[in-house]
């Protein structure tokens, strides 16, 4: 009886905790969205905040027509920027070589511009995945020939072993990340 009762008291401390809380947020609320007034009925800012100018309270010409600057910045959902293209991208990047590019190109020597290509290449690990796939082949070969139990299970087991391996290596990724650029 003793615990179901300490267990009421907690909900309901609980229940006024969060009441309390929420008659907080509702007063900041509407604190922020109402402005102070002052005697004269012009609307001030509130104590201790400052203007642009860096002066506290009152308000001249200029910052009534322009509303004050927010103290930090805010998320806005639905904007939406476009990505760049890959054009913008370089000229975004680097702002220095395109007026280097230009440069040249007025003096006649952007022939001279030198231009590297690489070629990847991905004949060792094509290599070792086929490697993996005819042990694995001739693993199960001698698993669905194999009489003996013990020697079978070994044979799974490095089955086992291989098909984890090519699983890990037979992707994508892994070529990528082993990729070897000339």
């Amino acid at each position: 009886m003793r615990i179901q009762n300490m267990q009421n008291s907690r909900m309901e401390q609980y229940a006024q905790l969060e009441r309390m809380r929420e008659q907080r947020l509702k007063e900041q609320e509407e604190a922020r969205e109402k402005p102070l007034e002052g005697r004269d009925g012009v609307s001030e800012l509130a104590p201790g905040r400052k203007d642009r100018m860096g002066d506290e309270g009152g308000s001249s010409a200029a910052d009534s027509k322009t509303p004050p600057k927010p103290d930090r910045d805010t998320y806005i959902p639905g904007q939406k920027t476009e990505p760049l293209e890959a054009d913008e991208m370089k000229k975004a990047d680097s702002p220095k070589e395109e007026k280097e590019s230009k440069e040249a190109e007025k003096s006649g020597k952007a022939s001279q511009k030198k231009v590297e290509k690489c070629t990847g290449n991905t004949d060792k690990v094509d290599r070792e995945i086929e490697k993996l796939k005819k042990k694995k082949k001739e693993l199960e070969q001698k698993v669905a020939t194999e009489k003996d139990p013990k020697k079978a299970e070994r044979l799974k087991s490095q089955l086992a072993q291989v098909e984890r391996e090519l699983k890990q290596k037979d992707n994508d990724g892994y070529r990528k990340s082993h990729t070897v650029f000339t």
